[in-house]
């Protein structure tokens, strides 16, 4: 954190390097997400700084995700979910009004690397589908969907049509 001060007191700006897209994975303390929000020479945006929390290692981080909140961050602005969060970073960002349609499309856009991912991603669209996602704002697929999760799409009136582009999606992209 010194260095980074010390750098930003000699006219370094956060806006002039790569810290949002390039350092998803390392995690990222609490003192330096303070001083990458509050300095007084170049502040990084309250939602660019909860889109690099959603994209890497620090999705987790329930302590990092309060302090966007509290510097103002949209959960409308967060563009993905490198992996999947936690029940309780989900629980987090619907109690600051993550909209259920844009958490479905998240969870989806999301991978799975394991079986405990599957069975987390297959809870999480059933929790979106619960609280009212309308399954055909859905924007994405990243990798095909198992199944049960088609199934359970299907069940809520996903759009055949849709689906179909979905998946052709995923091919083409």
């Amino acid at each position: 954190k010194a260095l980074a001060a010390l750098a930003l007191q000699n006219g370094a700006k956060f806006s002039n390097i790569d810290i949002l897209t390039g350092c998803h994975d390392q995690a990222t303390s609490t003192d330096t997400a303070e001083l990458m929000l509050e300095n007084q020479w170049d502040s990084v945006d309250p939602n660019d700084f909860l889109g690099f929390i959603m994209a890497g290692k620090n999705i987790q981080n329930r302590e990092l995700l309060k302090l966007a909140f509290t510097k103002g961050a949209d959960t409308s602005k967060i563009k993905r979910f490198y992996k999947l969060p936690s029940e309780e970073t989900v629980d987090l960002l619907l109690a600051h009004d993550l909209d259920p349609s844009k958490l479905l499309s998240l969870v989806c856009h999301s991978y799975t690397f394991n079986d405990a991912d599957v069975a987390r991603k297959t809870q999480f669209l059933g929790l979106a589908l619960e609280k009212g996602a309308d399954v055909n704002k859905l924007e994405r697929f990243s990798q095909l969907p198992t199944e049960e999760e088609v199934d359970l799409l299907f069940a809520h009136n996903l759009d055949p049509s849709k689906f179909l582009s979905l998946i052709w999606n995923i091919y083409t992209h």
